[in-house]
């Protein structure tokens, strides 16, 4: 069996691995006329993050929306808005009662055992949200976020329609995994 990894970058400088994780947070920056949409892994206590930004590659020309996710550690939490875009309302989800996670956990639940860092977008490059969706669902799965929080992301996302419209497209845009 074959199959094509997406690649995941890793800043050299990159030292979070060890940073304990309270927070999920999924939240949608403004690039023209749609939100790109990415999940943060949050540090409450230390007010620090982790952003987890899946993107085509555009670097394969045997599949030029072959994602590749970048991987940056951030010195403030998501409420901090440095780039001064628009930005969708945040989806938040606590981290279970009595789970301890860090970044390096969640990166191993989501890519090694999910694998969810084989995405593909879809041919116009869309499809981030679906992305982030999916680290949602198994994050439930694996109990380290609320149950329930698949739905409320749904509900979130139906809420951000209303306010944004075409600008946050419904349905969702999907990519799929390979």
């Amino acid at each position: 069996m074959s199959f094509k990894r997406s690649t995941i970058f890793i800043p050299k400088t990159f030292a979070a691995f060890d940073d304990s994780v309270h927070e999920i947070v999924v939240l949608g920056d403004s690039v023209g006329e749609v939100f790109h949409v990415c999940v943060w892994l949050v540090d409450t206590s230390l007010e620090t993050s982790v952003r987890l930004d899946m993107s085509p590659s555009y670097t394969d020309p045997a599949n030029l929306m072959q994602g590749i996710v970048s991987l940056q550690s951030l010195p403030y939490t998501h409420t901090s808005n440095h780039n001064s875009v628009e930005r969708t309302d945040p989806f938040t989800c606590k981290i279970a009662g009595g789970v301890n996670l860090t970044v390096a956990s969640i990166c191993h639940a989501i890519f090694n055992e999910a694998r969810l860092d084989r995405y593909v977008f879809d041919d116009s490059g869309n499809g981030c949200r679906q992305w982030c969706a999916q680290v949602v669902c198994e994050l439930e799965k694996k109990n380290y976020i609320p149950k329930g929080s698949i739905t409320r992301f749904k509900d979130w996302e139906d809420k951000q329609y209303a306010v944004l419209g075409s600008r946050f497209p419904m349905p969702r845009i999907m990519g799929k995994f390979n």
